[in-house]
């Protein structure tokens, strides 16, 4: 999760950055003094002593959310209400509790630790958010301050000198800096910015370019918990051991992770710095000191066994990662889905030629499936001239996916060591993309296939059918056992306002990159993937990705009656036992002589109703 704490004093500009930066990365705005306002305010509806602490029994049954931008206290809006001269006047009492910011901290966590978020207040980035992604501490002179709470003053009418605007801020500032609970002041690794002779576009902008570069260097040199990494031994101390990790980052092994070590034993005897050293990465967390990416490794977990114990829950997972790029001109969606392709691969019996065809839709249905909204669902559909047949794929915008083709077991000879999915596929044909939006008719788009190669097809159906300028990228590769090593792709979208330099350049890097299968086959993430793709990125949502049928027998009862009375009673009448299959995933459902007997009936009845 992306977790910002912005922290300041009175007056710093705080809030409206925030929200300009929340609009901007399209991530979620805590107002986290609303938050104090609210309780406030149910205290004064109460009509307790808000003065007395044993009073707030009714915080545990307090509930909080934020939906738009509004503010949502037990089911109601109460957004106009927290900002009520009453509750203004007496926030502060409540403010100072530690009761009060104990449970406030807590649902601020629990919130961050749900969604992207950027908070501000006080202590954000000392108590609230001590993991933040990034922190910054926004601060001004005291007479710039001043002047920017005398113009908010102004335009609510309120009327103030700028010696006694100044005489409040200082007041505020020694309470704020010098209260028991949770103080202000600046967290060891945040990034200060004097935003006295900044505009409020000139923070922004220098914000976002340090989340930028912080979030693409996360995902640059995060290696996954269970993997092994290789790094150079830089310190020797008598607990630890340093290293640096693919030059810009820095791992270490405590001596208790070192396979074989005794108590007592003195590391500097064993290990010396310019040594090579390998571990497993056993846990990431941050450098405190310069909140870069942090690796603990142990050569204690190295073994087969012991990796496969602890590490089995961490084993990377197919998913779909949603993105802004070139200041959000341009939008990016990438997946990788070699797992989901290989269960529908096993389940179906997929030849290699075959595999590969349908991992090339899957990544499309799940991409697709990303762009749609809530419980909105999408259905592609490839019908070539090819020996595959037609290719299903149904997807939803939870990362729920499935997929089918009328021929798993073609294959042709491996070329150059690659499939060729244009002779599986066919070059003639149609692509349908069926989007049911909830509405009373589903949203139909069909454009002829133009190659047989599907990333091509469908960037020519984006343009026709959507207007959207598309560059799509998939790849596929499987083994001679008939299992997929690799599967996943990209699609990059224009957005209107893209201008022609920023199409230049990605025009250009599309040329350079490798084609997904190298990059997935090398051991690039998504997001490498998508960093290797784009300049100024801005990861906007992660969905892991299923496989996922809602097929039962109920559902193939409702199939059988709709067959009709006199096709269910020649079914009877053969006297066995009816076996239906799933084309999606394979299970058998079984409809005994009792079973029809009973379909049967209910046929009859609906067709006599209809006489």
């Amino acid at each position: 999760m992306l977790k910002i704490a912005i922290d300041g004093p009175a007056g710093s500009g705080k809030s409206t950055i925030s929200k300009i930066i929340a609009t901007k990365l399209g991530i979620e705005y805590i107002d986290t003094g609303a938050m104090y306002r609210a309780i406030t305010l149910k205290a004064i509806q109460l009509g307790i002593d808000i003065d007395d602490e044993n009073q707030y029994h009714f915080l545990e049954s307090t509930s909080l959310d934020i939906c738009n931008g509004r503010f949502i206290m037990d089911g109601v809006d109460v957004s106009d209400e927290i900002r009520s001269v009453e509750v203004t006047n007496a926030v502060s009492t409540p403010s100072k509790m530690a009761k009060v910011r104990e449970y406030l901290v807590e649902y601020q966590q629990k919130i961050s630790n749900s969604k992207n978020c950027i908070m501000d207040g006080r202590d954000i980035g000392t108590v609230v958010l001590p993991d933040a992604s990034i922190k910054i501490y926004l601060d001004a002179t005291i007479e710039c301050r001043a002047r920017r709470r005398m113009l908010e003053r102004k335009e609510k009418g309120i009327d103030l000198s700028l010696e006694e605007t100044i005489k409040e801020i200082e007041l505020r500032d020694w309470k704020d800096s010098t209260r028991k609970h949770s103080p202000l002041r600046c967290a060891e690794d945040a990034i200060v910015i004097d935003s006295t002779d900044l505009s409020i576009d000139e923070v922004v902008s220098r914000i976002i370019n340090l989340v930028n570069e912080r979030t693409k260097k996360m995902s640059k040199y995060a290696y996954k918990e269970g993997q092994n990494v290789r790094g150079m031994i830089i310190n020797v101390t008598k607990d630890a051991i340093y290293l640096t990790v693919d030059e810009d980052n820095k791992a270490v092994i405590y001596a208790n992770d070192l396979k074989g070590y005794q108590e007592g034993q003195k590391l500097y005897d064993t290990y010396y710095e310019g040594q090579e050293f390998e571990g497993l990465v056993k846990q990431i967390t941050k450098d405190k000191k310069t909140g870069e990416p942090l690796f603990i490794l142990s050569t204690t977990l190295q073994d087969e066994k012991d990796k496969l114990t602890l590490f089995e829950q961490l084993k990377e997972n197919d998913e779909i990662i949603k993105a802004l790029a070139f200041n959000q001109s341009v939008r990016i969606y990438a997946v990788s889905n070699t797992n989901t392709l290989n269960e529908i691969g096993k389940r179906l019996h997929y030849y290699p030629s075959a595999l590969d065809a349908m991992g090339r839709v899957l990544s499309m249905g799940a991409m697709m499936g990303s762009m749609l909204k809530l419980e909105e669902t999408i259905t592609l559909k490839v019908e070539g001239d090819g020996p595959i047949g037609k290719i299903i794929v149904d997807s939803d915008a939870h990362g729920n996916i499935r997929g089918y083709c009328d021929n798993p077991h073609c294959h042709f000879e491996y070329n150059d060591f690659r499939l060729n999915a244009k002779q599986t596929i066919g070059t003639t044909g149609f692509i349908s993309v069926i989007k049911d939006l909830k509405l009373k008719e589903p949203f139909i788009g069909s454009t002829p296939i133009i190659s047989g190669e599907i990333a091509e097809d469908f960037a020519y159906y984006f343009q026709v059918s959507e207007q959207i300028p598309s560059a799509v990228g998939l790849g596929v590769l499987v083994d001679t056992n008939n299992m997929a090593t690799s599967s996943g792709g990209f699609i990059v979208q224009l957005m209107p306002n893209t201008s022609e330099e920023v199409i230049y350049k990605l025009e250009e890097k599309l040329k350079l990159i490798p084609t997904v299968s190298e990059m997935l086959s090398s051991g690039y993430t998504v997001e490498d993937m998508i960093y290797n793709i784009a300049e100024d990125v801005q990861i906007l949502e992660k969905i892991p990705l299923n496989f996922r049928c809602n097929c039962s027998k109920e559902r193939f009862a409702r199939g059988i009656l709709s067959l009709g009375a006199i096709e269910i009673k020649e079914m009877i009448d053969e006297n066995k036992t009816q076996e239906t299959t799933c084309h999606f995933c394979g299970n058998k459902y079984y409809f005994t002589k009792e079973d029809l007997d009973d379909l049967y009936k209910i046929a009859k009845e609906k067709e006599c109703k209809t006489c």
